[in-house]
């Protein structure tokens, strides 16, 4: 039994048995809530560590991913800006052998042969050979043009493409973008 004694705000001294009849019943519940809390602590304390473990490895992961993306996003951007220059660079090309095609003089010279066929025959094999260099010179252009539009390697292009957006579509979801 509980031996001590209660000091009451008058300050008399009672056995403490007589001031809280109900003292031990109070004291094993305050001790049976002080266990359960303790407990409860400990459970708390271990998932805590769980959960800053699996922080410290979702954060290890992310760097990880981080390190081995980096450069390969750089590669395929560089990859698709050469791409990008070598299909401006083979459009210049084409645009400036079409401009000098020149079809306006081209037909003014079929015009002018035909105007002529009749009263000059020995000046039609000189406009001849002008509409053969003429007509040379064109699908020589006409056939480079086409070499350059096929040298355009497409498949390497959209695989570029594919690429980086395989790589930038997990770092959207990372980031909450999607």
């Amino acid at each position: 039994m509980y031996t001590e004694t209660v000091t009451s705000e008058n300050e008399t001294i009672l056995p403490a048995d007589a001031a809280a009849p109900g003292l031990e019943a109070a004291l094993a519940e305050i001790a049976e809530n002080t266990r359960i809390q303790a407990k409860s602590s400990r459970k708390t304390l271990i998932w805590m560590r769980i959960c800053a473990v699996l922080l410290a490895l979702i954060l290890a992961i992310i760097a990880t991913v981080s390190i081995a993306l980096v450069p390969k996003t750089v590669k395929l951007v560089n990859e698709l800006d050469a791409l990008i220059s070598q299909l401006s660079e083979d459009i210049e090309v084409i645009t400036s052998r079409l401009e000098k095609l020149n079809i306006e003089s081209l037909v003014d010279d079929v015009d002018k042969l035909l105007d002529s066929l009749d009263p000059v025959m020995d000046g039609l094999k000189p406009m001849m050979e002008n509409i053969d260099r003429t007509v040379t010179d064109a699908h020589e252009s006409i056939g480079t043009a086409l070499e350059k539009l096929q040298s355009i390697n497409l498949e390497k292009l959209n695989q570029a493409i594919s690429d980086l957006s395989a790589i930038v579509e997990p770092l959207a979801r990372l980031f909450g973008k999607r």
